[in-house]
């Protein structure tokens, strides 16, 4: 007979309990795990200085393909519960998609997986997909529902901090002329990210679909990576370098559920772009902001500004801080000011620096140690007798009970 613990953890109800929890902890992790971040928008576009924003350099502004361009043809299904989804429609252009089945709080979201049967090199490799025709095989969409996958995002409400201004605040200001003016502002909330790539479980993209609603609802900006690989890049010149330009074109064209118009329309009425997309080629982000009262701000061409500042400055060579496979992209890449650079010569440089340092600790060691020795030889060898003979004293009237007297140092250093 088995404890009464174990019978109550194997219960059906338990296992249902655990089963869910460890279902929703796989896909926190696996979303985690997946997250291939180059650089923020959000963060870049508001940044006060232009050190570190070097990985702005293969970004450039881009052009979501329009729909009537793409000659696929989708099917969309009905989701019904744990039943077998129902066919809805079939050879379904993107044109018609966008029209008649993304509405606000109606995404599309993929039927089906295509990890399930590609491996992450092939899902990775859109060149692979496009020459073997995997768009033919994984062409089935379904409706998603705002709310309808179980994840609820509540609204925070602490309390109200300095110069923190509260959900419909009246916010007065004194013109110069002494006549005021009330302005009802409701704040902009912190950024969330979502990111996500074609080999991401339809659940994850689901409930990222469901997310994003909520947050934009609950006025937070969102920003969107969209990737194409997942896995570490061993080579640091590919890492830093642009990829290629015409994969994006395409896999908007042949995936409908990854194009930024798609995601933004099923998103609340007067969502905008914060941020305009921006590719290097291997990935495509953009920012999504809410629509509140005296809070509509882009950010678009501040970042257009950065990067050309930012571009100015490595043709003259004063960009600072930047690292050394940088360094050689732009080497390669003919710019005057780095054809001089050799990342092996740099590599030695540090190396010897590094040394230089350890070498500088360990002497420091050693002289400090040899001060204490000549220290501890420079005292007469009376006084160590006279130390050892109180501090035995010491020692034998701790035995008996008595604080007996004090000691004192044995080595002076």
């Amino acid at each position: 007979m088995l404890p009464r613990e174990v019978l109550t953890l194997a219960s059906t109800p338990s296992r249902a309990i655990l089963n869910s929890l460890y279902a929703r902890l796989s896909s926190q992790c696996l979303a985690s795990r997946i997250q291939r971040r180059l650089v923020h928008l959000y963060v870049s576009a508001r940044s006060p200085t232009l050190n570190g924003l070097h990985v702005l350099l293969p970004f450039e502004q881009y052009e979501v393909p329009v729909p009537k361009r793409s000659d696929h043809k989708i099917e969309i299904w009905e989701k019904a519960g744990k039943g077998e989804p129902r066919l809805v429609e079939a050879d379904v252009s993107l044109t018609t998609a966008l029209a008649k089945y993304v509405k606000e709080g109606e995404a599309l979201g993929p039927l089906v997986c295509p990890k399930e049967t590609l491996s992450d090199k092939q899902v990775q490799n859109w060149e692979y997909i496009r020459d073997n025709k995997i768009q033919d095989q994984y062409k089935r969409y379904c409706i998603i529902k705002q709310g309808s996958q179980g994840v609820h995002i509540a609204s925070k409400k602490g309390k109200k901090a300095k110069g923190f201004i509260a959900p419909d605040d009246i916010v007065v200001k004194k013109k110069a002329d002494g006549t005021v003016m009330k302005t009802k502002i409701t704040p902009l909330g912190p950024l969330k990210e979502q990111h996500l790539s074609l080999g991401s479980p339809t659940t994850y993209w689901h409930q990222a679909l469901d997310k994003m609603y909520q947050f934009i609802s609950l006025g937070n900006p969102v920003e969107i990576s969209l990737y194409l690989r997942s896995s570490h890049e061993p080579d640091k010149i590919k890492r830093v370098s642009r990829g290629d330009l015409e994969a994006w074109p395409w896999m908007h064209n042949h995936f409908p559920h990854m194009r930024p118009d798609f995601i933004m329309k099923a998103m609340p009425a007067g969502t905008y772009y914060m941020i305009e997309p921006f590719s290097d080629g291997k990935h495509v982000q953009w920012v999504m902001g809410p629509d509140l009262p005296n809070q509509k701000r882009t950010f678009t061409k501040a970042l257009v500004k950065i990067k050309e500042q930012l571009d100015q400055r490595v043709k003259n060579g004063t960009q600072e801080n930047l690292p050394a496979p940088v360094k050689e992209m732009l080497r390669l890449q003919g710019y005057e000011k780095y054809a001089d650079f050799d990342a092996v010569q740099e590599k030695r440089e540090r190396r010897r620096v590094n040394r230089l340092r350890k070498e500088t600790k360990k002497q420091a060691k050693k002289r400090a140690a040899q001060q204490r020795k000549m220290a501890r030889q420079s005292k007469s060898p009376g006084e160590d007798q006279e130390s050892i003979e109180r501090i035995g004293a010491f020692n034998s009237a701790r035995r008996k009970g008595d604080d007996g007297p004090s000691p004192v140092r044995l080595y002076q250093l």
